[in-house]
């Protein structure tokens, strides 16, 4: 048996209660040396507008249907994924909803 220690994830959690400053904060405070995933909840109204949520360091994940939205409807959860992380190590999982984006 080799001892080769497990691989983590490590996942930082925030409710941004839909103030823009608050997920600016998160992103450009929390150290990618320290996480490999932000997960969302709450976001700004205008989290479709995706450049100005964008980040040198994070890679926005949306809800893959929130293309397909009406403009009253709300995305309320995002992944940032970080851009250390080789992007063919992941996929986005559809799912039929606003409310949720998945990876495997």
């Amino acid at each position: 048996m080799e001892d080769t220690p497990p691989e983590w994830i490590r996942v930082r959690d925030l409710n941004c209660r839909k103030q823009p400053e608050v997920l600016m904060s998160l992103l450009n405070d929390t150290s990618p040396s320290k996480f490999d995933i932000l997960t969302v909840q709450e976001l700004p109204y205008h989290i479709a507008a995706r450049a100005s949520f964008q980040h040198k360091d994070w890679h926005l994940i949306l809800p893959s249907n929130a293309p397909l939205r009406r403009r009253d409807q709300l995305i309320r959860s995002a992944i940032y994924i970080n851009k250390s992380i080789l992007s063919d190590s992941y996929s986005q999982i559809y799912l039929k909803s606003l409310d949720v984006a998945g990876l495997r």
